[in-house]
């Protein structure tokens, strides 16, 4: 099983790398830009580590699609080529997340660097938040959380098709669109139909302990590794 995970890592480290280069990118432009946001606005009084925030999108969004897409390519490529369904699996996680907590160190690195910086560049200014004790405490189940879920988009892009692929497309878009309307509409507009969905998810969030949250996640975690390991057993290599 080690030689499996070996060769995995041989196959695939050449694009978490160059991953790894655009977070470290993305955390460069997301400092510049926050420098000139406060060298144009006189009346700031404080700042955000906006590289880190710039890096740890970067990470989610290219760190997602580079899980989704080589558990898409290399399926049929190594399955065909001898590999078992089994092993393939267990490489592939184990790769997956070796990089991605990597891509965790790699922010609060990143966060470490700028808390620093920030401080010599805006003496008289406050940190609005401190993102570093919560990329240390949550970085790895984050990293661990993300992989299974982008393996199971895989294995359903890979099973069904065009059809899970819009599906998934279609909850990515309106996630992405709807979640920032319905926090905005919750603070500006509360007697909204936004506001009020954002006013019940904001009570619901208050209402629910850390400790069932963390229960939640894992029983997500799990039913996604089973349906995965379920699909991935039956399905057909096509090349």
């Amino acid at each position: 099983m080690f030689g499996t995970i070996r060769k995995q890592f041989l196959i695939q480290w050449r694009g978490w790398l160059w991953t790894l280069l655009i977070i470290f990118g993305g955390a460069l432009s997301g400092i510049a830009l926050h420098y000139f946001i406060i060298l144009t606005d006189h009346e700031t009084v404080s700042y955000i580590a906006l590289g880190t925030v710039m890096a740890c999108i970067v990470a989610v969004f290219l760190g997602g699609a580079m899980i989704v897409s080589q558990f898409i390519i290399y399926f049929d490529a190594e399955v065909s080529m001898g590999c078992t369904r089994s092993r393939f699996m267990v490489s592939v996680c184990a790769v997956d997340f070796l990089f991605m907590i990597l891509y965790a160190a790699a922010a609060a690195l990143i966060n470490f660097t700028e808390n620093a910086l920030d401080r010599i560049l805006y003496p008289g200014m406050s940190c609005e938040i401190n993102l570093l004790p919560y990329l240390l405490k949550w970085g790895i189940p984050a990293a661990a959380f993300l992989c299974i879920l982008c393996i199971f988009m895989g294995v359903l892009i890979l099973r069904y098709g065009k059809k899970a692929f819009w599906v998934l497309w279609i909850l990515w878009m309106l996630g992405c669109v709807g979640i920032p309307q319905i926090m905005e509409a919750a603070g500006e507009a509360p007697n909204s139909l936004f506001g009020r969905i954002g006013r019940a998810c904001a009570g619901i969030m208050n209402n629910t302990s850390i400790h069932t949250m963390i229960i939640l996640g894992v029983l997500v975690c799990a039913l996604s590794l089973g349906i995965t390991w379920k699909l991935i057993r039956k399905q057909q290599v096509t090349m």
